[in-house]
């Protein structure tokens, strides 16, 4: 009977080490869970933030680019150098001819 009951008590020792360990386990297991569960939810606000500021920033982008096209639609319109250098040289042409014109008139 002894021989049983010292059987049984270590049977039942290693049953309570096995549970124990389980426990253990179990809630080391939910703690890291717990963690990975934060990390996650931090994990995706920070994808939020990235995917909201990439949304804005492609948005100021496509704006810029239809400003860009505006203006550059506007500078086609404007003269040239060259056709800005052309009337220039009009213009001291005309000047040199009403100066000539002024000379002979003044001494007639």
């Amino acid at each position: 009977m002894i021989g049983c009951l010292s059987q049984e008590l270590k049977f039942d020792c290693l049953s309570l080490q096995v549970l124990i360990f389980d426990w253990r386990l179990l809630y080391e297991l939910n703690l890291i869970g717990c963690l990975l569960q934060e990390l996650l939810g931090a994990l995706q606000t920070h994808i939020l933030d990235f995917t909201q500021r990439l949304h804005t920033v492609e948005v100021e982008r496509r704006h810029l680019v239809l400003e860009l096209n505006r203006m550059k639609d506007e500078c086609a319109d404007l003269p040239q150098k060259e056709d800005i250098e052309m009337l220039q040289d009009q213009l001291s042409s005309i000047k040199g001819k009403v100066h000539n014109m002024q000379y002979k008139f003044d001494y007639k």
